[in-house]
């Protein structure tokens, strides 16, 4: 199981309203961003591509 915690927790708010409708986000850094790696994937609905040369701030 890749993501334990939201499964989880989606199963919770499942069961608090059975008529819950959820999506889900991730990100994915790649070299390239015109086309989501296999590996990237499967993980969300939304996943936006960032390109790796792009600057980064803490």
């Amino acid at each position: 199981m890749k993501f334990p915690v939201s499964r989880i927790t989606g199963r919770y708010l499942k069961e608090l309203n059975p008529e819950l409708n959820m999506l889900t986000t991730a990100s994915a850094e790649q070299a390239r961003a015109d086309a989501l790696k296999v590996k990237n994937g499967g993980v969300a609905d939304f996943i936006p591509v960032i390109p790796s040369t792009m600057t980064k701030t803490y």
